[in-house]
């Protein structure tokens, strides 16, 4: 079996799980993203730039790699040496307003870790990018929501309708919502949100458990890709490590969670289909692997075809939100005039819920179609009219007549699809054209009442 077996059994594993799961991926987004679409630096490389800049350091990078096997120990040495630096000879290189008591030590480093970050990637731009066509098959997965270690803004760039939440803002945000970037190591539009130092990751540490007790919902009920991690990164081991005896079934992969492993040179080979991570006390899990050096294809996978939605995440998030308040704060401590009745008939099914918020689905486009089959152009041409104008003006004729509107609403008659943000098209039932076959042939016809209808009921 060669390559492109491999790209089969792939698609056709990611396209069943999409399928049994029902519900949009979870993406959890690694720097390997941001070197790939702007250079963006690794650990080793940002730690060699900080070193370079600070003007009182003189071992060099090499000396504390050679010192230290963890790069967040070198990282509090350094942040150390960039608190002496802005409190002697570097004071005017760092803003006026971070000498004070109000920020920790570390907020030199840190703001020097943002202005590098923010100079590297500050020009990335997903519709100029060389990596577009790639991007747009990024951005055609609509993820339920997007988990990152990343400090840079790339991934608010490609997922602008996504809403950013930064550091402990995760853990006390009184629900999961769709739409959003959960930056769990913090971001450069907040220097002292950034995790980088030993004390960061021993603080982040122990809060960790709640992290992950926020995000079990998503990793167990979700599908999940990795995207610009290496199996044995240790932010991957860090979350795992709470929720793998919850997610995996002893030593069975987990069947939900992928990882994306980039590979410089693939050749016409079979690559692995799974991948081990080590967690704490010296265990590990399964996890599925999909080896390319093309993300392209395995973004396609990920996106399935799905029907494009319209929706803003803005709005399902807003919807979201107003729904929780009402039911955890309204309800309780207000004397709201509500028909409990209606509510309970409401929620005793999807659909029903649905209709209570204005939500209505298509279920079945083969059912609409053969329901409402023409455009109008086709019904004019039905009827023997060399132009759609003349079955128009037939029908606003019938319309004056008989005091109707039978495109102001879905109906027996008429149904409106939206094709865009903004664009539609109408199209019209077999007794439409009945009725304006009976009107332009002179023959009696009568008008039903028109009876609103839902598309999800068609």
């Amino acid at each position: 079996m060669d390559y492109s077996d491999y790209q089969r059994v792939v698609k056709d594993d990611v396209r069943q799980c999409l399928e049994n799961m029902g519900c949009q991926p979870i993406l959890f987004i690694g720097s390997g993203l941001a070197r790939r679409y702007c250079g963006a630096p690794n650990w080793t490389e940002l730690l060699e730039i900080l070193a370079a800049d600070c003007e009182i350091e003189t071992k060099g990078i090499d000396y504390y790699l050679q010192m230290h096997d963890d790069k967040s120990e070198i990282g509090s040495i350094l942040s150390k040496l960039y608190t002496d630096w802005a409190w002697g000879s570097g004071k005017n290189n760092f803003p006026q307003e971070l000498f004070s008591k109000s920020y920790r030590p570390d907020i030199y480093i840190k703001h020097k870790i943002s202005s590098v970050i923010h100079n590297i990637c500050n020009n990335f731009n997903a519709l100029s990018s060389p990596f577009i066509d790639e991007i747009n098959k990024l951005q055609n997965i609509k993820p339920h929501a997007l988990i990152t270690t990343n400090y840079d803004n790339i991934i608010e760039n490609i997922f602008p309708a996504y809403s950013r939440v930064i550091g402990q803002k995760i853990i006390r945000a009184n629900y999961v919502s769709y739409g959003e970037i959960y930056k769990i190591h913090g971001c450069c539009s907040q220097p002292d949100s950034i995790v980088f130092t030993k004390e960061d990751y021993q603080n982040f540490s122990k809060n960790k458990k709640y992290l992950s007790a926020k995000l079990l919902t998503y990793f167990a009920e979700h599908p999940l890709l990795f995207i610009g991690y290496s199996a044995a990164d240790k932010n991957i081991s860090s979350i795992l490590s709470d929720i793998d005896e919850i997610l995996s079934q002893g030593d069975d992969i987990i069947p939900n969670i992928y990882i994306l492993e980039w590979k410089e040179k693939i050749s016409n080979k079979f690559e692995k289909l799974e991948t081990i991570i080590p967690t704490q006390d010296e265990k590990q899990i399964r996890i599925k692997s999909i080896v390319s050096d093309d993300f392209s294809w395995v973004f396609d996978a990920f996106y399935g075809g799905n029907i494009e939605t319209s929706v803003d995440p803005k709005m399902l998030r807003r919807l979201m939100a107003n729904t929780y308040k009402l039911v955890r704060h309204d309800f309780p401590r207000k004397d709201l005039k509500v028909d409990f009745q209606l509510l309970e008939s409401a929620c005793s099914s999807t659909d029903g819920l649905a209709k209570l918020f204005g939500i209505t689905v298509l279920n079945s486009p083969e059912s609409l179609s053969a329901q409402y089959p023409y455009l109008i152009s086709q019904m004019a041409h039905k009827l023997g009219f060399s132009h759609w104008m003349h079955a128009h003006k037939l029908m606003k004729e019938i319309e004056d007549r008989h005091g109707v509107n039978f495109k102001e609403s879905d109906n027996q008659y008429h149904i409106t699809i939206k094709t865009g943000n903004i664009s539609s098209t109408h199209k019209y039932s077999i007794k439409m054209f009945d009725l304006l076959n009976r009107a332009e042939n002179n023959n009696d016809y009568t008008i039903e009442t028109l009876i609103q209808k839902n598309q999800e009921e068609l």
